[in-house]
């Protein structure tokens, strides 16, 4: 393996660890805990947020590190995409949020609803994953390039 593709895959696990990982904690958790109360349903899981705080964590670090490489680099079309996408992702993450305390304060019993709410967490959840992870690369290929100068 070359020594950029060293750093890329260093950045890359360094970012899945501290990132991916440490946003799923919580999901994981409550995972364990409804699983130990006996109360693991898809019902429960669907009425659990901790979902888009995995959403809201992969876009706002996505987001921290595209900012730290705005300073060293030109602003291109490529980047105001990414940021763009990521803080659309973080503001989508927050309104799907707001549904799931919607129903828990007005007491709506919506048929359907969380059900719908988680379904667009999962696909929002997974999106953003992805998109997370080509900033990472973008970012990786990026700075081996400018450290290569």
């Amino acid at each position: 393996m070359s020594r950029k593709g060293e750093k890329l895959g260093k950045r890359l696990v360094h970012w899945f660890t501290y990132n991916v990982a440490f946003a799923l904690f919580p999901l994981f958790s409550s995972l364990f805990f409804r699983f130990l109360a006996g109360k693991l349903t898809i019902k429960d899981l669907e009425s659990s947020p901790e979902l888009l705080f995995f959403s809201i964590m992969l876009s706002a670090n996505a987001l921290a590190a595209l900012r730290e490489l705005t300073g060293s680099i030109e602003r291109d079309t490529k980047l105001i995409i990414f940021e763009s996408a990521l803080f659309l992702g973080a503001v989508c993450s927050a309104v799907l949020y707001g549904g799931f305390i919607f129903e828990a304060i007005v007491g709506a019993n919506i048929p359907g609803f969380q059900s719908k709410i988680f379904r667009s967490s999962v696909a929002l959840a997974m999106v953003l994953g992805i998109l997370s992870t080509l900033v990472e690369i973008f970012i990786g290929k990026i700075k081996n390039t400018t450290d290569s100068k």
